[in-house]
């Protein structure tokens, strides 16, 4: 990693850069562990993704190379810090259960030797990498005021596939998700105003930004006077002003997860039974991560299963018959159903690890639940117009459409009943 860049511009690094909720809830989904269990923070900064981890039970080794990143650390009593390099982790061999590294790939000095760390603390994964690919986000309006920015950025940045390659080897799976940045986001990188231009003139944001901070500084000058003008005449407004409006925008930034390679079938040891409140936790953070995959096809990371809180599904325990498929100790699956007052179920919340989908389970776990209930004739949900792998599923198990609904702008739900005789 390039210790000097950020023992320069880490100054007052906490004033705009947070940990976002947002991030953290995605690195938690996409780690699929426990609390308790031990990650490595690869490039943590001045630790704010660690301690937010710790927050939530996460026992964490953060490993950061700048000096002055560490002292603006806040101490946390789950958080170890270590000042050294992803090139030379101090750590031992198979010593963490999985790894995060949080923007930090384009600082390392060896992505083959980081790579090769990486494999020996955490042989098995999950890792948990987010990047940047300027590529997808080219015609972003910012790169018509820095476009000196965006050509270094084509420089230091490979592809999400070249950067995943790199760190992977032939035994890795790998899956990409995209994060389009909120509109008040908390982490405030170079490209948090791109819905306020006005973020722009913030010096210390700027100076907080590997991006400005290695641009030709007469060139970021030009740029902020050309903003200036165009904020001023209203052509910014005329062009762009619409974003001010938008919940979100995808500029090219992404997660990467690697992890052991499976062979997908689904383990022959899988049980399904009754789950209990003492379940709810764990099925909570299946649902984070089975979820992802919806939000994608929508492009809205906003969907009710991907922003409910932990407590918000607690209420289910109450109201529903919640199963849960559990494999090696591990809940790899759940779905539940609550009995109406027409004598009618509806099933809800089916979800499959990502590891193991489209190979049955969710039919299984269809089937349990509506053998949960004895003597109903009727059966009704609803899912994604767009998600096509699921009316294939629920077509086959007999499920007829019955109308949609309309949800916002990105999401239209099609209603499904099953009448049994």
């Amino acid at each position: 990693m390039n210790q000097p860049i950020y023992d320069k511009i880490g100054v007052n690094y906490n004033a705009n850069r947070r940990a976002d909720p947002r991030i953290v809830d995605r690195i938690v989904a996409l780690l699929d562990l426990p609390p308790g269990a031990l990650i490595a923070d690869i490039g943590a900064g001045t630790g704010n993704y660690a301690n937010a981890l710790g927050d939530l039970g996460y026992k964490v080794l953060a490993v950061e190379p700048s000096r002055v990143m560490i002292r603006q650390s806040v101490p946390h009593p789950n958080v170890s810090w270590f000042q050294a390099t992803a090139e030379a982790v101090p750590l031992k061999d198979e010593s963490v259960a999985g790894i995060i590294a949080i923007l930090c790939l384009h600082h390392l000095t060896s992505v083959p030797d980081a790579a090769k760390e990486l494999r020996r603390i955490c042989p098995q994964g999950p890792w948990v990498i987010m990047t940047y690919d300027p590529r997808p986000g080219k015609d972003f309006w910012f790169y018509r005021y820095f476009p000196g920015i965006y050509r270094q950025e084509l420089g230091k940045f490979p592809t999400k596939e070249a950067a995943a390659a790199a760190l992977s080897g032939a035994d890795r799976k790998i899956r990409f998700v995209d994060f389009p940045l909120p509109a008040d986001l908390a982490d405030k990188n170079m490209h948090a105003g791109w819905n306020r231009p006005e973020y722009y003139f913030d010096e210390q944001a700027r100076g907080n930004s590997s991006g400005f901070a290695r641009t030709d500084q007469k060139d970021v000058a030009a740029g902020l006077e050309k903003l200036k003008r165009d904020l001023a005449s209203g052509d910014w407004e005329k062009r762009y002003g619409y974003l001010r409006q938008q919940k979100e925008l995808h500029t090219g930034f992404v997660f990467i997860k690697l992890s052991a390679k499976k062979d997908g079938a689904v383990p022959d040891d899988i049980v399904i039974t009754k789950a209990s409140v003492k379940d709810a936790e764990e099925i909570f953070r299946l649902q984070r991560l089975a979820y992802i995959s919806e939000a994608e096809i929508i492009n809205d990371f906003t969907i009710p299963p991907l922003v409910q809180t932990l407590k918000e599904t607690l209420v289910d325990y109450k109201t529903n018959t919640v199963l849960k498929a559990v494999s090696g100790g591990k809940i790899v699956g759940s779905v539940r159903g609550e009995l109406k007052e027409d004598g009618s179920v509806y099933i809800g919340k089916l979800m499959v690890n990502p590891d193991i989908q489209n190979q049955g389970l969710g039919a299984r776990l269809m089937n349990a639940i509506e053998a949960g209930f004895p003597g109903v004739k009727k059966f009704w949900l609803f899912t994604g117009q767009q998600s096509q792998r699921n009316l294939y599923l629920y077509h086959k198990l007999g499920y007829k459409d019955t109308g949609t609904e309309r949800v916002n702008d990105k999401l239209t739900i099609v209603m499904l009943e099953k009448n049994l005789k």
